[in-house]
């Protein structure tokens, strides 16, 4: 399997916990204008139609949402991540792009957002400015820079949302990179988890965006980090793995998936009905370790990850 980069976590973080992501980032005009009843639309399709130069690049993380608001009209919120340290000249202007792209085509409200998690503290641009002789054009949108923020200013309480920034502001500090740090924040952060009224579902995309944003250098501790998440949260050590199991395909799957058009729920049968076929072609014993990773297009260490829930 390839190795979820981080603008694939971005964008699969955002669309499972997008009610959060709104009450984390526009607090005010969520509570007096979004209409929760009303699904959200994730237009990645129209996205990559209006700027495929764009949404091809692997260093950011680029998310269209059609938001419905109480008094039945449409809001079209864009939603840009930078992943990666490298100082874009043209952001600015890629951000207006994007703008009057959108508006030249659907004519929609927009609110766009860009979030900032790389560790270049001079780079944080939130006006494209066009100025030749009287012609003049601003174009100014939000910005977030995780550096800039505190960690107290960044856990909202009672919103998962925050575990998540918390996430990406311990990836930037260097003195949290090395395996033995990363264990200790990654656990702080599980036991935030601890005896909140969350599904098993958002625990299971949390853990995987935790476990996933930053890798440790010694694979045995992710093993060990398994086993401490199971017992903090208490979760039966089979289903436990079977839940953290399951992250491991989801951002591969998702792709290809959405591309067919398959909906959320047929995603998350493919996934359980590729860790059930492993585990019943272990349970036969007639193929070796190898044969089944590659029928069903895993790794070798993600089988045998398989076998300790049998």
């Amino acid at each position: 399997m390839k190795n979820v980069t981080k603008d694939d976590l971005w964008k699969a973080i955002i669309e499972d916990f997008f009610p959060d992501f709104l009450h984390y980032f526009f607090p005010k005009w969520t509570r007096l204008n979004v209409d929760f009843t009303q699904k959200f639309e994730f237009l990645d399709t129209e996205l990559a139609e209006l700027a495929p130069e764009f949404v091809q690049q692997k260093r950011v993380a680029d998310k269209l949402v059609k938001v419905f608001t109480k008094n039945k009209s449409e809001v079209w919120m864009l939603i840009h991540i930078e992943v990666q340290d490298y100082s874009d000249k043209k952001f600015a202007e890629r951000m207006f792009t994007y703008f009057y792209r959108i508006w030249d085509k659907y004519k929609k409200k927009i609110i766009a957002l860009a979030i900032f998690t790389e560790k270049n503290q001079h780079f944080s641009p939130d006006e494209f400015l066009y100025e030749y002789e009287e012609t003049i054009l601003s174009y100014k949108f939000n910005i977030f820079k995780v550096l800039e923020k505190s960690e107290l200013e960044l856990n909202i309480p009672n919103n998962p949302f925050s575990i998540v920034m918390l996430t990406a502001k311990k990836a930037l500090e260097k003195q949290n990179l090395s395996d033995d740090k990363q264990f200790i924040w990654k656990m702080d952060l599980v036991k935030n988890l601890k005896d909140k009224n969350y599904t098993n579902e958002q625990i299971r995309n949390l853990l995987h965006f935790i476990r996933s944003y930053v890798r440790f250098e010694d694979n045995k501790n992710d093993t060990e980090l398994t086993k401490n998440i199971i017992n903090t949260l208490n979760l039966p050590k089979n289903m436990g793995i079977q839940e953290l199991l399951t992250t491991k395909l989801i951002e591969e799957i998702r792709e290809e998936s959405e591309r067919k058009g398959e909906i959320k729920g047929e995603i998350k049968g493919k996934i359980e009905g590729k860790i059930e076929g492993i585990k019943k072609n272990l349970q036969k014993g007639k193929r070796t370790m190898e044969e089944i990773a590659d029928i069903f297009d895993v790794t070798v260490d993600f089988v045998l990850d398989v076998q300790k829930t049998l």
